[in-house]
């Protein structure tokens, strides 16, 4: 059981979803992600139609994320009840000794500030690699 307090989180005006990455469980996620999220699952951010994602399973990252790689996740996201991507940067954080996390913090990139992703957008991406 997780006992640690994440409130201070919510300060924050950028999204942050803390996730176990064994389970694939969401533990937390701050006021600017839960307005994000609106009634989706984390789940279904990582596998909407803007989603994009190098591994789909969450422990494939770890190996990486220890060695200090940086790994952005596009998240499929709610915005003015339209679906539209946002970037973020994952990094690796224990817990506790045996309980690793892993954060999502998203990245407002300025120059994409209120221009929305398409479909064809999403697949060049795809298919780029």
């Amino acid at each position: 059981m997780i006992t640690h307090n994440f409130n201070t989180l919510d300060l924050l005006t950028s999204p942050v979803w803390i996730v176990s990455p064994f389970e694939e469980q969401l533990i937390y996620a701050n006021s600017a992600a839960r307005l994000l999220m609106q009634d989706l699952t984390f789940s279904q951010l990582r596998t909407g139609p803007y989603s994009v994602s190098s591994q789909k399973e969450l422990p494939k990252y770890l190996s990486d994320l220890q060695n200090q790689h940086d790994i952005i996740e596009i998240l499929t996201v709610q915005r003015k009840e339209e679906e539209t991507a946002l970037s973020c940067r994952l990094v690796l954080r224990e817990l506790t000794e045996t309980e690793p996390v892993i954060i999502f913090e998203g990245i407002e990139a300025p120059a994409t500030l209120g221009l929305k992703a398409s479909r064809s957008a999403n697949y060049q991406r795809k298919k780029q690699g």
